[in-house]
């Protein structure tokens, strides 16, 4: 079977790309034949090709990646549609077109309908969470208000793109594939695949000697978050919650791993006069931007993880805090079908995410049983070698 890549990002450290990048990787070691990806990498600054070959591993060079190499960036759809005109002889009736961005996928499979390659589209996230989450979200600000009109526009652009779409359609949730299947797409093209982790870099570690190396206290209940600061990652309720967390719980502490983009800076001032407000000051703690490296010593040196995002795709992290033993508790709209439901609270509710996070910090023997199974659960369904299988077989039905 021969395979060609089509993604927004590929190289860069974005979930989608890395994401893109894990499963081709996995893939190749499947012995499907790469032929080559097309990408853009918006997100890399001053990247230029040729990409230096120690970044191809475990996808090297043999495998085609570079041997064509005008494919290494171009202008997402028109740009892509070309070239996949262009490879329209080497694509044979074994050959599968994988999309990471529903941009390229509505646009050249339209445009290369001669071909017997069989398309597939996965689609990282849809944006009615993004508009969904105005009706419980409290901060409002002049930039915020310009991004929200935004995504309004957003929401008809995907599903426009999503009616336009060709082939088979992956959903990262079973959330996601509700909403694709309720546009009117068929439900035998949409199937759930979701995201992975890498076992062998996410993995337990000792908590006292992580947080001995991180520089945090040895003697509190650490609740750790890993999130860009912005208001849909929900950090305000977090916040919100905290106070009742402390109640029960009077050493819980919270460490934010993060960094906060330029359109996120009235969002890191609320937060800051929210915590002044409540007087949860010295109950938080913002890391900024930390190395990937240092991720698993986060998750590690936690009692408990949370995400308490308002809309997110199939976020790495969660899986990744699952793989390091970490008991986690997401929204709904984060929780992209990995946890219980025990696991899971209502978007924006602050009393029900304290209560649940405050429970379970009250029972450490509960949050290490808890964690563990977790952590099984990660090793049994979600490494990208499974992801990647599971990819493969839907690849072999189709064709």
């Amino acid at each position: 079977m021969k395979l060609v890549v089509v993604a927004k990002a590929f190289w860069s450290d974005v979930g989608e790309a890395n994401a893109a990048r894990e499963v081709t990787a996995e893939l190749v070691k499947l012995g499907v034949e790469l032929i080559t990806v097309i990408h853009a990498d918006s997100h890399v600054k001053g990247r230029r090709e040729p990409i230096p070959q120690k970044t191809l591993s475990p996808i090297n060079v043999e495998h085609g990646l570079l041997s064509r190499p005008p494919l290494n960036y171009y202008c997402l759809s028109a740009r892509a549609a070309k070239i996949l005109n262009l490879l329209r002889k080497d694509l044979g009736t074994d050959c599968v077109i994988h999309c990471h961005n529903l941009v390229p996928s509505a646009f050249s499979t339209c445009r290369c309908l001669e071909t017997s390659a069989k398309f597939f589209t996965t689609v990282h996230g849809m944006a009615d969470d993004e508009v969904r989450r105005y009706s419980k979200e409290i901060p409002v600000h002049p930039r915020e208000l310009i991004s929200r009109l935004g995504f309004v526009g957003l929401v008809y652009l995907y599903h426009f793109l999503l009616k336009r779409s060709k082939g088979q359609i992956i959903a990262l949730s079973p959330r996601n594939a509700c909403e694709i299947v309720r546009l009117g797409l068929q439900g035998s093209r949409v199937h759930v695949i979701p995201n992975g982790v890498d076992l062998g870099f996410f993995k337990p570690y000792d908590q006292t000697e992580s947080r001995k190396r991180l520089g945090l206290p040895l003697d509190k209940s650490i609740v750790v978050t890993i999130n860009e600061i912005q208001p849909r990652k929900g950090l305000h309720t977090l916040i919100k919650a905290a106070r009742k967390i402390t109640e029960s719980v009077p050493d819980a502490h919270f460490v934010i791993v993060g960094k906060t983009s330029s359109n996120g800076l009235w969002y890191m001032a609320y937060l800051q006069k929210l915590l002044r407000k409540l007087d949860l000051c010295n109950h938080f703690k913002f890391t900024g931007f930390v190395p990937k490296g240092e991720l698993p010593l986060y998750l590690n040196a936690a009692n408990l993880f949370t995400l308490p995002s308002f809309a997110e795709g199939a976020p790495l992290v969660i899986p990744a805090a699952m793989a390091c033993g970490r008991l986690t508790i997401a929204t709904e709209s984060a929780e992209a079908g990995y946890l219980p439901r025990n696991l899971v609270v209502e978007n924006g509710n602050y009393d029900e995410l304290g209560e649940r996070i405050a429970y379970y910090l009250s029972d450490s023997k509960q949050c290490r049983l808890i964690g563990n199974e977790l952590r099984q659960r990660a090793l049994n369904e979600f490494s990208w070698t499974r992801i990647a299988k599971r990819t493969l077989d839907l690849y072999n039905k189709q064709l």
